[in-house]
């Protein structure tokens, strides 16, 4: 009988009984077939000695009915010091260099090394290839395990304390290398302090290699120990600083807009206004003024931003300055301010020299975020062609900042622009490298942003079934991470995408049912073109009079007018032209177009621009 390729075994009938009797226990497991021979090699029921014997009857023999049961009987069984230096490994880790254990068990070196050698030899440990130190790794994972929960708890945590001390001793040029080591070790020991801030270095570092998941494991483990301690003021900066890397790593992971990163936020706000916290005040209100944005909480978005600039004006430096014109100017655009907006942005843009280059923000950066909210404000007020050089800016400084949140919030600035000009070629190769990079660092959000974009250039191309499956790909995606409606952010490019695809195929309910579900997210900015689509597909669909079609088109040139969205009032303008036109009133619609279409002074190869003149030629003719 031969077992793992250890123990070769001739078949008398006492030994082939034994392989079937250890085979249906073990049930063909073959490292609990490799520990029930270990643990009767153990115990003396089998011996070697040139070959293997069995030395008692099959009825007497006690095979434990588990394999983590064979593992504790084996442990039991150790020479004492053995058996406490296993169980040491243990809370050390599956892995562990021999100069850790060295600081951490203090006998001697000889006597450390036999004992080494005796754990290897019963096949507990061996020793591993490492470079410089010698390593030595737990035979099994299961091994490791049953050794710990051997382990009274109280003697566990001071073990793990004591490892820790070692660790940081050992390792004190290095700490940054160990981080999540330490706090491993001091989370399962008593010392509940220095738990709390080797989670929170283990969770900032997770978090800016882009592990977000285990950033938010270790920050919400953190928090949790933060209630252990004394309700001072030390605990309270304390738990402010976790709240703010929590709110970052949530963002990333998931979306501004997750309710747990309103609930770190409020928490932190709350904390700074009792311990008179101004400076960390301000990097709460940046993120709740986001927050209230991709909640479509407009007004407690745009309120939130009113008190960021009033904060930051109190003491005046050019990053929180940058930050709030910036936050500022992003909620009056998304209330359809547009020359309020454009007033704040441009004051953003002004600080961007002022700010070093290396300079790192937190999540989003606010110099790339200026360039293409402005971008944005630029192609509302119907400047096109500035508004893609915007947007080209922001996606090249975001790519030379090198991090990859603000790059994907660039990219979607820069599709947006593509999309509302027509350029469906360039929009879907932004939206392909937005796709590329959220794989690449996680970004769960951006990922969902792209599938919704893409699913409007297919639409465009007239792929309309793939179209729709991307939509619907995208919306479960965004529905995952709970941020569904992006603020508004794309909610009239959804809309837009959705509906018109629906329609294409005939598909109107649906069509319609897309839209209300965009003119339930949108913020006040897309009310217009909301206005405007909702006519166009209720006339497609002859679901209303060429009269009721006439008046959504006439308010969504009001709203965009109150707004000074001449975009928007374009868009409008041509359709309502049309419609006109067809009802004969070809002097009224040439009028009316022409004058619009005369306030433009740029991006003459846009579609919407092109297909205005293609109109008013039509209608000159």
């Amino acid at each position: 009988m031969e077992v793992a390729g250890r123990v070769r075994v001739p078949e008398p009938d006492n030994l082939s009984s034994l392989k079937r009797l250890i085979i249906e226990r073990t049930e063909g497991n073959p490292f609990f077939m490799e520990e029930t021979v270990q643990v009767l090699l153990d115990e003396g029921a089998l011996v070697r000695d040139g070959t293997v014997k069995l030395t008692k009857p099959l009825g007497e023999l006690k095979i434990p009915p588990t394999v983590q049961a064979i593992l504790a009987s084996r442990i039991d069984r150790l020479p004492p010091d053995e058996k406490d230096l296993l169980q040491t490994l243990a809370v050390i880790g599956k892995e562990f260099p021999l100069s850790l254990v060295r600081a951490v068990v203090g006998t001697s070196t000889d006597e450390l090394g036999r004992m080494l050698d005796a754990l290897q030899l019963a096949e507990f440990i061996y020793e591993q290839p490492a470079v410089g130190d010698i390593e030595y790794t737990f035979k099994h994972a299961l091994t490791q395990e049953v050794a710990y929960n051997s382990v009274l708890v109280e003697r566990r945590k001071q073990s793990h304390e004591r490892i820790g001390d070692a660790i940081e001793s050992l390792f004190a040029s290095a700490i940054e290398d160990h981080l999540g080591e330490l706090a491993r070790h001091y989370s399962r020991s008593a010392n509940a302090p220095k738990a709390v801030e080797y989670l929170r270095l283990a969770g900032r570092q997770a978090h800016q290699r882009f592990a977000h998941t285990e950033a938010i494991g270790h920050l919400t483990a953190a928090l949790q120990l933060l209630e252990s301690l004394p309700d001072n003021e030390e605990r309270m900066r304390q738990e402010v600083s976790l709240q703010l890397t929590f709110f970052e790593a949530v963002t990333a992971a998931s979306s501004p807009g997750d309710d747990k990163v309103g609930a770190a936020l409020t928490r932190a706000r709350e904390l700074c206004t009792r311990l008179g916290d101004t400076r960390r005040l301000f990097s709460v209100l940046v993120g709740l003024s986001l927050f209230y944005i991709f909640k479509t909480q407009w007004q407690n978005g745009l309120d939130t931003s009113k008190q960021l600039v009033e904060v930051a004006e109190r003491d005046p430096n050019p990053h929180r300055l940058l930050w709030a014109h910036t936050i500022l100017g992003q909620s009056l655009l998304f209330h359809g301010q547009l020359a309020d907006a454009l007033a704040h942005l441009e004051k953003a843009g002004a600080l961007i020299p002022a700010i070093a280059e290396h300079t790192s923000f937190r999540v989003d950066d606010p110099r790339t975020q200026s360039l293409y909210m402005l971008g944005l404000v630029l192609l509302h007020l119907g400047f096109p062609d500035q508004a893609l050089a915007q947007s080209q800016q922001a996606v090249a400084l975001a790519r030379k900042l090198g991090r990859p949140y603000p790059l994907g919030f660039a990219y979607v600035g820069a599709c947006v622009v593509r999309a509302y000009r027509g350029d469906v070629t360039a929009a879907e190769e932004t939206a392909n490298a937005l796709i590329t990079l959220a794989a690449e660092r996680g970004l769960a959000l951006s990922a969902a942003q792209a599938m919704y974009l893409r699913g409007w250039c297919l639409v465009q191309k007239g792929m309309v079934e793939e179209a729709i499956s991307e939509l619907q790909r995208a919306r479960a995606a965004a529905s995952a991470i709970g941020s569904v409606t992006f603020g508004g952010f794309l909610a009239s490019t959804v809309g837009e995408a959705y509906s018109e695809a629906y329609s294409r195929l005939g598909r109107f309910d649906e069509a319609l049912a897309a839209l209300e579900r965009a003119e339930s997210a949108a913020s006040p900015l897309v009310a217009s073109e909301l206005r405007r689509t909702r006519g166009r597909l209720l006339l497609e669909a002859g679901r209303c009079s060429t009269h009721e079609a006439e008046e959504h088109f006439r308010e969504a040139i009001e709203i965009a007018r109150s707004q000074n969205a001449k975009s928007y009032e374009l868009r409008a303008t041509t359709n309502l032209a049309r419609l006109l036109a067809k009802q004969g009133k070809r002097d009224e619609a040439r009028t009316m177009l022409a004058e619009i279409y005369g306030w433009f002074t740029e991006g003459f190869d846009t579609a919407d621009l092109k297909n205005a003149k293609a109109l008013l030629s039509e209608l000159s003719a």
